[in-house]
C-alpha cells in the first residue's frame, strides 16, 4: 500500500468504505496467522526504572509511583496460574531496572520451563548482551 492510500485510508469516516478496509485486513490476517487466537499472558515483574521517558509512568522521576519488584516465587506462582488460565505463553516485562540482572531473569525463566529452547529476548532495553 502506498503512502498515500494508508493516508486516505487513515483520514476515511464512511462505514461503506471501511467495510471494504476491514475485510481486506480481515483477509491479510487470515492469510498470514489463520483464525487461531494465541493467549499470551502479561507478568509485569517489576516497576523499578532508571530512564527518564517522558511518555511512561515508570520513569525514575515518578515519585508518586509506589515500587514493587516481584521474588522469583512469585513470578513462578503467576506463571503456574497463567498455565491454569489457559495462556499458551508468558511475558516477563519490567522498566529499566537494574536490581534485575541478566543471570537472575534467566535463572526465572529456566524455571517457568525447563528444557524450553534458549529465550529469544528482542527488546533488550539499553542492557549489554
Amino acid at each position: 500500500m502506498e503512502r498515500s492510500e494508508l493516508m486516505a485510508w487513515l483520514r476515511e469516516g464512511r462505514d461503506e468504505f471501511l467495510e471494504v478496509l476491514w475485510r481486506r485486513a480481515d483477509t491479510t490476517r487470515r492469510r498470514s496467522v489463520g483464525d487461531a487466537v494465541h493467549l499470551r499472558g502479561l507478568i509485569e515483574i517489576s516497576n523499578h526504572c532508571s530512564r527518564r521517558c517522558h511518555y511512561c509512568g515508570l520513569r525514575i522521576d515518578n515519585r508518586a509511583l509506589e515500587r514493587y519488584r516481584m521474588t522469583a516465587d512469585e513470578i513462578l506462582d503467576c506463571a503456574v496460574q497463567a498455565s491454569q488460565f489457559g495462556y499458551g505463553t508468558v511475558v516477563l516485562q519490567a522498566g529499566e531496572d537494574p536490581g534485575l540482572s541478566t543471570d537472575w531473569v534467566a535463572s526465572v525463566v529456566r524455571n517457568i520451563n525447563p528444557g524450553a529452547h534458549p529465550v529469544d529476548r528482542k527488546d533488550r532495553g539499553d542492557r549489554p548482551g
